[in-house]
């Protein structure tokens, strides 16, 4: 089944105002030039979606600085209750109010850095789903989990919390699962193709096994020292619907040369004969 894929990039904290709004316009007139018209008719056809995740500061620029919607922005965080005493957060009800494509949750730096649970990242799902919105849900092992061989039972626990209680409708059609093994984020090493696809497959049948209509729709995106190089060995293979960019995600030149060869992955498994 051809799914529609995603290649998301994640800011973290980089870029101010002005230079959040310049990436988006020139990665708009990127997309849209001639020479590019491939990837025009995959946005067009609704077959693939481009997003980027600024911080927080630069959301409402990023989004009133784009003349279309070719590129859609999202939040990389946010929380579940609708107000209330929790200085410095931002409620996923008024990032989604502003025009919030996508709310990044559970993210690998969000779990480790600041504590964030499983528990926590199940209630702004719940959250997401509630108020209409579209969710983007982490999940990963540790290094230390992976050469113990818990990766699947890691990963299973991940996704059977942050989807528990959710609709088979919201999680096939609103939600996507990135897999970003924790040992490859930002430091450079990159789980192989086979890796990832085999590790995307399972989390696939422990979405079946939850709610099986949804199993065959609903997107897992590979994360974790994503590059141009290995942009196309990776999202060629039959599980993985699009990726989650880190580091290569903040240059606009190196963007793009993952988005070309994210079309030539598209290519390959079938994607061009719908065009």
């Amino acid at each position: 089944m051809l799914r529609p894929h995603i290649v998301a990039g994640n800011w973290k904290m980089h870029k101010g105002i002005e230079e959040a709004e310049a990436f988006v316009r020139g990665l708009e007139r990127t997309l849209d030039s001639p020479d590019r018209s491939g990837l025009a008719e995959l946005l067009e056809e609704d077959l693939l979606e481009v997003l980027v995740y600024p911080t927080a500061l630069c959301i409402h620029s990023c989004l009133i600085s784009r003349s279309t919607e070719m590129v859609k922005i999202g939040a990389q965080n946010g929380h579940w209750e609708e107000k209330g005493a929790y200085t410095g957060e931002i409620s996923i009800s008024a990032l989604i109010k502003e025009g919030c494509d996508y709310v990044l949750i559970g993210h690998s730096e969000r779990r480790t850095l600041f504590g964030e649970t499983d528990e926590q990242v199940a209630k702004k799902v719940a959250s997401v789903e509630a108020l209409g919105g579209k969710a983007m849900v982490c999940v990963g092992e540790l290094l230390s989990q992976r050469e113990s061989g818990e990766t699947f039972n890691v990963v299973r626990s991940q996704v059977e919390q942050a989807l528990g209680g959710r609709s088979s409708d919201f999680v096939a059609q609103r939600l996507a699962i990135a897999y970003e093994p924790v040992w490859a984020i930002g430091t450079g090493k990159t789980a192989s193709a086979q890796d990832a696809q085999e590790v995307c497959s399972y989390i696939r049948e422990v979405v079946r096994s939850l709610m099986p209509n949804a199993a065959d729709s609903v997107r897992v995106l590979y994360g974790g020292s994503v590059k141009v190089d290995n942009t196309f060995d990776i999202l060629k293979e039959r599980d993985i619907d699009g990726l989650l960019v880190g580091g290569a995600s903040l240059d606009l030149e190196g963007f793009t040369g993952i988005l070309n060869e994210a079309y030539r992955a598209m290519a390959a498994k079938g994607f061009g004969k719908k065009l």
